[in-house]
């Protein structure tokens, strides 16, 4: 996985804050998302890249089983730290955001 830091103003975003950018399969894509869950701070943002819209990974022979789209994982951590977490309104819908709550 390799690690990109983005600044984004329109996320209100400082120095420090990180985007993990990796594998676009739902079981790497939650591996990363509770792995930053872990290391972020109160107030702290994640941007889920490719995580709405109709993209879905496609293997060799252009399958696209839904247990592999990144959209699952991000919509699974959502569920299940609804109430730790704002969601951040975009104005596209192939990014998903939330901010640390507690």
């Amino acid at each position: 996985m390799k690690q990109v830091i983005v600044m984004r103003n329109d996320l209100n975003m400082r120095k420090g804050k990180m985007i993990a950018q990796g594998a676009h399969t739902a079981d790497v894509v939650l591996q990363d998302l509770v792995l930053s869950w872990n290391i972020l701070k109160k107030g702290g943002v994640i941007l889920c890249d490719d995580s709405g819209g109709s993209w879905m990974f496609a293997d060799k022979n252009g399958y696209k089983p839904v247990q592999k789209s990144p959209r699952l994982a991000v919509e699974n951590f959502i569920q299940c730290f609804w109430d730790k977490i704002e969601i951040i309104d975009l104005p596209n819908n192939w990014q998903t955001a939330f901010r640390r709550t507690v």
